[in-house]
């Protein structure tokens, strides 16, 4: 029979809603939760956020030949 999770082991202990956020500013808050987390100094965390619009190329030589728009539109 398997184990039943119980409410402790089945739900983060923290929720936290982040709201909008940069790519950046999320990754970089993402990982210092883990490293928290690995020491012992955060529970598990549920966190709830949105990201500003991201583009990515990718590590394909050649690959920035595909982005259609410029720096301008990019920056609108």
């Amino acid at each position: 029979m398997p184990a039943i999770a119980t409410a402790s082991s089945a739900f983060p202990r923290h929720i936290e809603d982040w709201g909008r956020t940069r790519y950046r500013e999320a990754w970089d808050r993402q990982k210092d939760y883990v490293q928290q987390r690995l020491d012992g100094r955060r529970g598990d965390t549920l966190v709830f956020t949105e990201h500003e619009p991201v583009y990515t190329m990718g590590l394909r030589a050649g690959a920035v030949a595909h982005l259609l728009w410029d720096p301008a539109q990019l920056a609108a």
